[in-house]
């Protein structure tokens, strides 16, 4: 997983961490298993973008925040995402 995918799973692990759920938590919420639940957010496999959706409603945010221009901090690194025209 490279470049633009990378900062779409970080800033999904974001809102999960935001809302306190665990890996474990939000795979049920979104009906999957643990383990496809952690590839996706590991960057091993490609998270579908009609989980991504599914995964906005349950973390209550705009699935447009995957995709603006933000910076988070994650320990000591920053990461700044890009805006889609």
């Amino acid at each position: 997983m490279k470049g633009f995918l990378d900062k779409v799973i970080i800033q999904l692990r974001h809102n999960r961490e935001a809302k306190g759920l665990s890996q474990q938590q939000l795979a049920d919420l979104l009906e999957i298993g643990l383990r496809s639940y952690q590839r996706y957010e590991n960057g091993e496999s490609t998270p579908p973008i009609d989980l991504l959706y599914q995964a906005s409603k349950v973390l209550n945010f705009d699935i447009k925040d995957l995709f603006d221009s933000t910076k988070l901090q994650s320990g000591n690194a920053h990461f700044k995402m890009y805006t889609l025209s």
